[in-house]
């Protein structure tokens, strides 16, 4: 969603960042693997990236005291999950953080 309302100078940097060209169709895949792939021991991700879905589906606008949190996942958002499944799910296990048997 705020990708596409960037300038091009902070569209340019995020790309040199990542090395590779970000756009509105990869935006949020690359900040999911930048998350999953920290050192940190847990990362997390809100359903909305997930889901690559736009500034409709927000949950909240810093300053602002009303009309946060409004957002609710529907019916179609699980289809939409059911096929992104099988890639969040290699990209999970790429950056080792599925559950171990012992856990």
């Amino acid at each position: 969603g705020c990708f596409q309302a960037f300038d091009e100078a902070p569209r340019q940097y995020v790309s040199e960042y990542f090395d590779k060209e970000v756009h509105e169709g990869n935006v949020s895949r690359t900040f999911i693997g930048a998350a999953l792939s920290s050192v940190s021991s847990t990362a997390v991700v809100q359903m909305q990236d997930l889901l690559a879905l736009d500034n409709s589906a927000r949950m909240n606008v810093p300053g602002v005291a009303e009309g946060n949190w409004g957002w609710r996942i529907e019916q179609a958002h699980y289809d939409r999950l059911d096929e992104a499944g099988g890639s969040i799910r290699r990209q999970i296990g790429h950056y080792n953080r599925l559950p171990h048997e012992s856990e």
